[in-house]
């Protein structure tokens, strides 16, 4: 048993990570899904307000600041702004916030609404990495370090 808490190696420098927002470092205690949630419900508050081709725009640039927690979130917003483009309306934003308000009130959209939006309100990284601060009791910014950390000495990075 001698020895079996002491890691072999010393992890590598936390400052390695990737900045999880834009110009941001995260920290082991760091809650950054619920300042992306934040982020989001800003937009979609600024931006129900109005109407026009700028709403999803609003939307894109509050996932586009999570280029590593958020990027598929980011990859739906491109493709929400391609099919609105597309249709020539808004039609595609309300869409969105009719499933964002039923969501947000504990009510399931649909397969197909969750197929299209459904990583805007929860991106993949961000959705693993919840499970796992769960699972340990752990903040957020733990969760994601030590899984970066396992991960890359995996690869052998």
């Amino acid at each position: 048993m001698r020895g079996c808490l002491v890691p072999k190696q010393k992890p590598k420098a936390v400052s390695r990570l990737p900045a999880v927002r834009s110009g941001e470092v995260l920290g082991w205690v760091d809650e950054s899904d619920k300042r992306y949630s934040e982020d989001i419900t800003n937009a979609c508050r600024a931006a129900s307000q109005r109407t026009g081709g700028q709403n999803l725009e609003r939307l894109l640039t509050a996932t586009g600041r999570w280029p590593v927690l958020a990027k598929d979130a980011i990859e739906a917003v491109e493709a929400a702004i391609v099919r609105a483009r597309s249709q020539g309306s808004d039609a595609v934003w309300f869409e969105f916030l009719e499933g964002i308000r039923k969501e947000r009130k504990g009510q399931y959209s649909g397969d197909d609404w969750a197929g299209l939006y459904g990583a805007i309100l929860m991106p993949e990284k961000m959705l693993h990495t919840s499970l796992l601060a769960g699972n340990f009791h752990v903040p957020f910014g733990t969760a994601y370090i030590r899984s970066e950390l396992v991960r890359s000495e995996k690869l052998g990075r």
